[in-house]
């Protein structure tokens, strides 16, 4: 199979291209589905989240408006779940206009976003399949007018498939022992920008049981985040007549992430020192209305450890809204009538808030999909991305680098970087870059502000583990208020693949790169936002600061220590006494191991390679703390 994976912004480039030139590739991976994978495989297995056993009664109606994919996560509840499977994503950015708030995208990747296949760039084959719980439909004959309903689009705002590719509707053949599948529709590949509606009549005595499942599966590409097709509105139900099926629904179907003005993420440090600068005075939320004009409410809630603190209820919008998609717009901080800033005294370390915009109407058959939530989050590091990557952006020069400029809010001390690197096609973890900062000239990188000589790998995302990485200076570096920039030199001419995030366009003011150790600097032509995040101490308690540890000191003054220091498959301690507790906490600050100490040595040959830190606990007390370096 012959495809072309590899579109550059200012030419084409091929696999031996030699010219020097910014790349820019479909992502390798899905952040979704990385992400969810890492929270499921610290949930308790729940024994009913495999499937809903019992036929689901009619209506079938999902809609992807929430995570309705098997999961162990307990604030999930069980009846959400409609599929039994989870190599789909569910997700808010990859297709354009859809039907509601939230699709089921089908790709290249397994359920924990990597390629099914990463042997070569042309693998190819059966991918994901989206497969319902068992719905009833016992006791319905050929004259009910049993029907599939749903909508797909192919490609979006992602891969559009070729013509070989394929999208596929199967339904189980009761009793088969092994399963055995049907295939009852199938489209080839095409891209478009809007979704198409699909009927499949289900009036064959075979399927109306009282177990009867349907599922949807593709062909594609095996090596990659590649040949995207998105599902939406899935409605299996009696009594639908094609001419007079109507969906009464008003839904959000917006990708909002963000109340700050520029960025998506500030410190928290920082934002409390200048609130009133780092609001945005006003936002727009795109919404749907699947049927007639009607009368909508619109506002805004946020919530601060499950309390309200802000309702920014608005008034009615009856403006030509049918069958249509609008922009509603949002007073924020723009006196018009609201000038909301998120509290400053509700933590000293971080604060998270959560944030709903949404609509309300009558009459509505799923108020589920009518509002858009994302987090607030301040921690202690500045991010333009909002965390999902939708391409991935490379030079192909050896001393290379790309940097970006940021506006710092607060002198403060930079630590490191938060880096999101994305595999593609060969494996380059074994290539190595520097961490570079510079002073700001006329908005790009001016002089050097130090010598950082540590040479890094790309850390590609596999299995779960953090998708991004923390890579350090060699030393703090003292940040004044205002413009700089940071970034990476490559030390070869392999292509290191930075993931980039297409919703916030940060690119077209803030990268700069230059091609080889002599080039000019020169503003990037890629749109969207490179996933690089600058991390600064914050001036924050051991309790928050994950990332800088060599000045804390122990809480009883334990002198804790680990050895080797780089370690590659065990650690050792004099301080590993029987029946204390050790605790290793990753970069990003989340604890991947806790277990009581049997002997002086532990096993860490499972752990990814990065930076970790190790508490050590008695009697309920953290008594040392410390640092490695897994190799």
């Amino acid at each position: 199979m012959n495809k072309v994976w590899l579109i550059a912004l200012i030419a084409v480039a091929s696999f031996s291209s030699g010219i020097s030139q910014e790349i820019v590739r479909p992502l390798m991976m899905s952040v979704e589905q990385a992400k969810q994978y890492n929270k499921e495989i610290r949930y308790a297995e729940r024994e009913t989240s495999v499937n809903r056993a019992a036929g689901i009664a009619l209506p079938f109606i999902d809609d992807f408006s929430r995570y309705s994919l098997p999961t162990n996560d307990p604030e999930v509840p069980l009846e959400w779940q409609m599929w039994t499977d989870n190599t789909a994503r569910i997700n808010n950015s990859m297709a354009i206009n859809p039907l509601t708030v939230g699709v089921a995208t089908l790709d290249g990747l397994d359920h924990t976003g990597y390629p099914y296949d990463f042997s070569g760039p042309f693998t190819y084959g059966s991918a994901d399949t989206l497969t319902s719980c068992p719905i009833n439909l016992a006791g319905l004959n050929a004259e009910d007018s049993v029907k599939l309903v749903f909508h797909y689009e192919g490609g979006g705002q992602g891969n559009a498939p070729e013509f070989e590719d394929e999208l596929l509707v199967e339904f189980l053949v009761p009793n088969s022992d092994p399963p055995l599948w049907q295939e009852v529709w199938t489209v080839s590949g095409v891209g478009s920008g809007s979704f198409q509606r699909v009927f499949i009549h289900v009036n064959d005595a075979l399927w109306l049981t009282d177990d009867f499942q349907f599922r949807f599966r593709n062909y594609s590409s095996l090596s990659g985040n590649l040949d995207h097709w998105h599902i939406d509105y899935v409605w299996l139900d009696d009594d639908i007549e094609d001419a007079d099926f109507e969906i009464i629904d008003v839904s959000a179907i917006g990708h909002e992430t963000s109340l700050t003005l520029g960025y998506n993420t500030v410190p928290w440090e920082h934002y409390q020192s200048s609130p009133e600068t780092v609001m945005l005075p006003n936002t727009t939320v795109q919404f749907r209305n699947l049927d007639q004009d009607r009368n909508i409410n619109f506002g805004t809630k946020v919530y601060f450890d499950g309390a309200e603190i802000a309702d920014m209820t608005q008034g009615l919008n009856t403006a030509l809204n049918g069958f249509s998609n609008f922009i509603q717009p949002f007073s924020i901080n723009d006196n018009t009538p609201n000038s909301f800033m998120f509290p400053t005294d509700v933590n000293d370390t971080c604060a998270t808030f959560t944030v709903k915009h949404f609509c309300n109407t009558t009459p509505d058959i799923n108020a589920v999909n009518d509002t858009v939530t994302f987090e607030q989050h301040f921690g202690n590091y500045y991010a333009y991305d909002d965390g999902s990557a939708e391409g991935a952006y490379a030079l192909n020069d050896e001393g290379s680098a790309a940097a970006m400029r940021f506006n710092n809010l607060l002198e403060d001390s930079l630590l490191g970087l938060l880096i999101h690197f994305t595999p593609y096609t060969f494996d380059n973890s074994g290539e190595t870059f520097l961490l570079r900062v510079w002073e700001d000239e006329g908005g790009s990188p001016g002089a050097e502000m130090t010598e950082n000589f540590q040479l890094y790998n790309p850390d590609y995302y596999r299995e779960g583990y953090d998708v991004f990485e923390y890579y350090e200076y060699d030393a703090p570096i003292n940040i004044l208020a205002g413009d700089f920039h940071v970034g990476i030199v490559q030390t070869s001419a392999a292509e290191l693949n930075i993931g980039y995030d297409k919703s916030r366009n940060a690119n077209s003011t803030s990268l700069r790169y230059k091609l080889g150790p002599n080039g000019q600097w020169a503003q990037s032509g890629v749109a969207g936002s490179l996933m690089i995040r600058p991390v600064f101490q914050s001036d924050k308690d051991l309790e928050w600061d994950f990332v800088d540890i060599d000045e804390q000191n122990p809480i009883n003054g334990l002198d804790f220590s680990v050895y080797p220091n780089p370690a590659k498959n065990s650690l050792s301690s004099e301080s590993f006494v029987n029946g204390r507790t050790l605790r290793i906490i990753n970069s990003l600050g989340a604890l991947v191991r806790e277990e009581v100490i049997v002997s002086s040595q532990v096993d860490i040959f499972d752990l990814p390679e990065g930076i970790y830190i190790t508490q050590l606990i008695e009697s309920g007390s953290v008594i040392g703390i410390t640092k490695f370096i897994k190799n």
